[in-house]
């Protein structure tokens, strides 16, 4: 499911099965996964396979300030990080 990963969503985002995973409509490949038990989990899906890298829990500080901030330098940011888990 594609939603806008605002910090209003994010925080009050549940999921009903074992685990839910929420799309950024903005940001290509990032999600919000919920799991049951209410723990959120920031993750990149990226590459050629598609891998998912974990970015952190919700709100990590870095990227909810990012996130917060400037779309565009945390895809920059992400790019960076989908950069280091390829080479």
């Amino acid at each position: 499911m594609r939603v806008a990963l605002t910090d209003r969503f994010c925080a009050s985002a549940k999921s009903a099965t074992v685990q839910t995973d929420y799309f950024d409509a903005q940001v290509t490949g990032l999600a919000l996964r919920v799991t049951s038990g209410g723990t959120r989990t920031r993750t990149l899906l990226h590459g050629m396979p598609r891998r998912r890298v974990t970015l952190g829990r919700y709100p990590s500080s870095r990227l909810h300030r990012q996130l917060k901030s400037d779309r565009q330098s945390l895809t920059s940011m992400i790019g960076d990080i989908a950069a280091s888990e390829a080479g």
